[in-house]
């Protein structure tokens, strides 16, 4: 049997805390609200490809010059059963390994397990369902093929599982109880411990936590970090270190790093990583209260990432940043020096200061929804410096804006 679905075409709008807003056409969005410090301009994408558990809606025949529906109940459920609809056409979508993520950026601690890795996790995690999947997108689209009931929070938005809360995990609270959880933070205290102590309040006692921890030899502190963390998590669960060994994959901008490398210590990941087990059987410690960080602009266009600094001037400067070997920086550590000073950075490894992130941000987004190449550089005329960077040209199967808090 074959089914048929209406098109979903996607148009510019923005994600607020309610809802995502197409411009120009009625639709409506049902799903989890996105934090106010993150907010996703929808660029343009084919016929009808959805997006996390928060598929797009559209009624026919009916226009209201960009406004939301009406609350209506009728409408309401109209909605329902289209999205139900449109999810299992995202679920046939994902079991035909057809969703292609954006490359890894490293603004997002993106290193991705290789595949044996993700298929042995999604092994130990398949009996314990619900799952909460914090980070580690490959594993929750491999558990749902499986048919798993399974949550991804990442604040990625592209990341073709139809149950992703897109926020970041600092600020998730959960939405439900869960039996498991696989924790895959940023090799860093603070995110080991934030995203151990958020999983562990989803899980409740008696809940199973995987989590993926550095090697010893990652950071000169590493080792006596590492010690510190199993000493907190022994506060209010059972610890079992070494269950499995983690390989991951070199992301693209860390293949650049090593050709560009000045500081081999700083421009290489370990690759490996130590599997914990952890048996909950207290309470975790409260949220960290967080601080206003650096908010950045991104873009996606197809599989490439531009990340762009918010703020400055509205002068432009585009200019090579110190430390960087001409436009490719050299690092993948957060100790590297001079990081601070990138005010644009991409997937492929490519960074640069501008001085008016603001006034490029705007400059990418005509050119994005450029119909064409040629119609692309010449939006790029103000910022040519960028036009020999890898930003791939029009026309797109998809580009997407959106926003974070770093």
């Amino acid at each position: 049997m074959r089914c048929r679905l209406p098109p979903v075409r996607l148009r510019r709008g923005v994600i607020t805390d309610e809802w995502l807003e197409l411009r120009g056409e009625r639709s409506l969005l049902s799903g989890p609200p996105a934090s106010r410090f993150e907010q996703i301009r929808w660029g343009r994408w084919g016929n009808a490809f959805l997006m996390q558990q928060t598929p797009l809606c559209r009624q026919r025949g009916q226009r209201n010059g960009g406004k939301s529906l009406p609350n209506s109940r009728s409408k309401r459920n109209h909605a329902e059963e289209h999205i139900a609809r449109c999810a299992g056409l995202y679920a046939v979508i994902s079991r035909l390994q057809m969703f292609d993520p954006p490359s890894p950026h490293p603004l997002d601690h993106d290193w991705r397990y290789d595949e044996a890795t993700a298929r042995r996790l999604a092994d130990r995690l398949t009996g314990m369902q619900p799952v909460l999947c914090l980070g580690a997108p490959s594993v929750a689209r491999l558990l749902e093929q499986r048919g798993v009931d399974v949550t991804l929070v990442d604040r990625q938005p592209l990341q073709g599982v139809a149950r992703h809360l897109v926020q970041s995990v600092e600020r998730f609270t959960a939405d439900r109880r869960y039996r498991s959880a696989l924790v895959d933070p940023p090799w860093y205290p603070r995110q080991l411990q934030e995203w151990s102590n958020a999983a562990a309040r989803a899980v409740g006692n008696g809940g199973a936590i995987l989590v993926s921890v550095w090697p010893w030899d990652t950071r000169p502190s590493a080792r006596a970090e590492l010690d510190d963390a199993m000493s907190i998590f022994g506060r209010w669960a059972v610890v079992r270190r070494s269950v499995d060994s983690l390989q991951y994959e070199p992301p693209q901008f860390e293949l650049v790093a090593h050709r560009h490398a000045g500081e081999p210590d700083l421009s290489r990941s370990p690759l490996v990583g130590e599997l914990l087990h952890l048996t909950v059987t207290g309470t975790p410690p409260p949220p960290f209260v967080l601080s206003p960080g650096v908010r950045w602009r991104r873009f996606t266009a197809d599989c490439y990432q531009l990340a762009v600094r918010e703020g400055g001037d509205t002068k432009l400067d585009i200019a090579f940043v110190p430390g960087a070997d001409g436009w490719h920086w050299p690092y993948v550590s957060a100790r590297a020096p001079d990081i601070g000073r990138i005010d644009v950075w991409s997937s492929e490894g490519e960074v640069a200061g501008c001085g008016a992130g603001d006034a490029l941000a705007a400059i990418l987004r005509r050119a994005l929804a450029s119909p064409d190449a040629r119609a692309f550089d010449e939006a790029m005329a103000q910022a040519p410096s960028l036009l020999t960077w890898g930003i791939p040209r029009p026309p797109y199967k998809r580009w997407i804006e959106w926003q974070h808090q770093q």
